[in-house]
């Protein structure tokens, strides 16, 4: 129990200054609540989830190593400045510019302020019910394969399919013929689209 209590004296309530990249470990400069300023403190943070917080952010602190060779490391921030507000049970991942990823009760929401890129050498979406682009423009590089139909206008005008075997099958007539009033037709085209 005593050794709990030992451990507890250790963490503090900090203000972050200054942040610094660094090879191994992203560090921070602590403004700590005694008040005592620690530069180059590490910023511990879960394998695979990164950050970097402004100057101002608050965290938590925890100095460790006993009383021969302690260490104070960052454990723990949190920007009230840079909030969302969420349910019970969601997770975000978020920037000070509103980007997010967020896990929201039955849906996923991507935000970005100015552009979302996904690189991968192959990309599968694949939705049991439909797909729905909302944008003035779309625009593709390379070939568009489809297994199905294409329509335009939301089905209007039919589809590429049906467009193509009116377009294959049609026939002009040919007019001003001055044999016996009959009309003779250009008969199919040669090229089929």
């Amino acid at each position: 129990m005593q050794s709990f209590r030992r451990a507890l004296l250790g963490l503090r309530l900090a203000i972050i200054g200054a942040t610094q990249e660094g090879a191994a470990v992203r560090t921070v400069q602590a403004l700590q609540s005694t008040p005592e300023l620690t530069d180059a403190v590490p910023l511990v943070q879960h394998y695979g989830i990164a950050s970097r917080p402004h100057p101002g952010c608050r965290a938590i602190t925890a100095t460790v190593g006993g009383e021969q060779s302690p260490v104070t490391i960052a454990i723990a921030t949190n920007d009230g400045r840079y909030h969302l507000t969420l349910a019970e049970g969601e997770v975000a991942l978020h920037t000070d510019q509103g980007d997010h990823v967020w896990l929201r009760r039955g849906k996923i929401e991507v935000l970005s302020v100015t552009e979302v890129d996904v690189i991968a050498p192959v990309v599968n979406i694949t939705a049991t019910t439909s797909v729905t682009i909302t944008s003035p423009m779309t625009t593709m590089t390379g070939d568009l394969m489809v297994d199905g139909n294409i329509s335009d206008q939301a089905g209007a005008h039919g589809n590429l399919g049906a467009l193509r075997t009116a377009y294959d099958a049609h026939e002009h007539p040919i007019v001003n013929i001055e044999t016996g009033g009959a009309t003779i037709s250009t008969g199919l085209t040669d090229h089929l689209v």
